[in-house]
């Protein structure tokens, strides 16, 4: 079995593959079983990339702590960074959420009877 070039990596996960252009054949099991098979067999990959590089600016020592943090869970910094926008931005659309329906709870809340005028005095409510 010859070892796959650089070119023939699988897409990152999330990355749609295009299988049309197989030279695997039909019946051949495409792209994986020309290679495990041990066939001379290519595929063609195509895919969109569907991220951009960005560059950030953090102080040294943090830097450092988040290559070590990565490392320590065998995880990218880019796949540790995206984890941790995708989960700050789902925090605050559940907060914008919770705030809404509380907002909402208010506007619409059941008469108690009172028909929105407060009747008594403190003294009143704490009289023993």
């Amino acid at each position: 079995m010859q070892p796959a070039s650089s070119g023939d990596s699988l897409p990152p996960p999330g990355h749609e593959v295009d299988n049309r252009h197989c030279n695997a054949g039909e019946g051949q099991g495409g792209y994986l079983a020309g290679h495990l098979a041990g066939a001379e067999l290519r595929a063609t990959l195509i895919y969109v990339k569907s991220v951009t590089n960005v560059t950030l600016s953090l102080p040294d020592a943090l830097l450092r702590k988040f290559r070590i943090y990565a490392a320590t869970r065998n995880q990218s910094m880019t796949s540790l960074a995206a984890q941790a926008i995708r989960d700050l931005m789902e925090r605050d659309r559940q907060t914008a959420t919770a705030k809404r329906r509380f907002l909402e709870r208010i506007r619409n809340a059941p008469d108690r009877g009172t028909g929105g005028a407060i009747r008594w005095t403190r003294d009143e409510l704490h009289e023993r």
